[in-house]
């Protein structure tokens, strides 16, 4: 998938918001003041230490079917539907229908862990660092950042959505919105509120990592 950046557009997911500015990254690298560029694909952990991490879950793909257009659509166990390149939802295990009517639609079980950090950048905003560390090799992710300064009441949805080889991957960008509160939490690619990585063993969706900071 060609990485691109998407328009800015009004009124985003959360009816708090006064604005939202959305940007699909894919594998391309915001970089953000002294941090090193990364390579998707190889051992690209931020080295700077998470301050929050989440655990990942195992869901069950319970049927793929054709979108068109070298599309798929995946429907997992919890309901979501996940649209993706066909050749990404081939490789994935199709779960019985006894996935769908377990407790909760979900498989327990750690298979991750996901992670987001906010640190200052300078008195012009903030910058941060997020990704995933699986345990079963993974080949695709639809990953995103929501972060917002409460403060003055704007959010910015950033987006990554590439084919990776791997069990772990991470990124950095920034946000210029000058002095606030600032609050960032996992999400997928909009208006997803989860995101996913696909593995040989199925899909491994993020739970939520967020980090807080304030800059003056």
């Amino acid at each position: 998938m060609q990485s691109k950046e998407l328009s800015l557009f009004e009124n985003g997911i959360r009816p708090r918001h006064a604005w939202k500015r959305r940007f699909l990254v894919g594998s391309c690298l915001t970089l953000a003041a002294g941090l090193a560029p990364m390579v998707a694909g190889a051992s690209s952990v931020p080295t700077q230490p998470p301050v929050v991490s989440s655990p990942m879950t195992n869901i069950p793909v319970t049927a793929v079917t054709s979108a068109g257009h070298g599309e798929s659509t995946v429907t997992l166990a919890d309901g979501a539907n996940l649209q993706v390149p066909t050749a990404v939802a081939a490789d994935l295990p199709i779960a019985g229908k006894e996935a769908a009517a377990s407790p909760a639609n979900t498989v327990t079980g750690n298979c991750g862990s996901s992670y987001v950090y906010l640190f200052p950048d300078g008195s012009t905003g903030v910058s941060g660092i997020t990704g995933w560390v699986v345990t079963s090799p993974a080949y695709y992710y639809e990953w995103g950042n929501e972060v917002d300064n409460t403060t003055i009441n704007s959010s910015t949805w950033f987006e990554w959505e590439n084919s990776v080889s791997g069990t772990d991957w991470g990124t950095n960008y920034t946000m210029p919105s000058g002095p606030g509160f600032y609050t960032a939490v996992g999400v997928g690619v909009y208006p997803s509120l989860t995101g996913y990585v696909f593995t040989s063993t199925g899909v491994c969706a993020s739970l939520g990592a967020r980090d807080t900071q304030n800059v003056s």
